[in-house]
């Protein structure tokens, strides 16, 4: 079947009411059915590891080995085999970004924001 570039596709909102909750309900199936396979697949990843020390290396060596036969242009290195497992296991660490803003003259900041700075403390009294 020939690329036709999307044109046979209809947006959800220009469906009937029918087939929209019957799209969603078919979507809805598959992705229970996606997250069951990915959990069964977590759960014996974790399995295998607890179970085998070495097992770590040989799925290292097997995703570099298919990798190279599939002719994945994708750069397979061996952080990127060990990201995956950890990914897949669930370990992957939690990137947390803090922000913090020092200002040393806060003047220009409070007209913007509308604040008197000078009468700060009427303003808690008055509360």
């Amino acid at each position: 079947m020939a690329y036709n570039g999307g044109a046979n596709l209809i947006p959800q909102n220009k469906r009937t009411k029918s087939e929209q909750i019957e799209i969603a309900r078919k979507g809805g199936i598959a992705s229970g059915e996606a997250r069951r396979k990915r959990k069964t697949f977590k759960e014996q990843m974790l399995f295998m590891l607890e179970n085998d020390p070495n097992l770590q290396n040989e799925l290292i060596n097997a995703l570099f080995k298919r990798a190279k036969k599939t002719g994945d242009k994708s750069g397979m290195s061996a952080n990127k085999a060990f990201e995956l497992i950890r990914e897949t296991i669930g370990e992957a660490p939690v990137e947390e970004t803090k922000t913090t803003i020092e200002i040393e003259d806060s003047t220009p900041l409070a007209k913007m924001l509308g604040i008197d700075l000078n009468n700060e403390s009427d303003q808690d009294s008055k509360d």
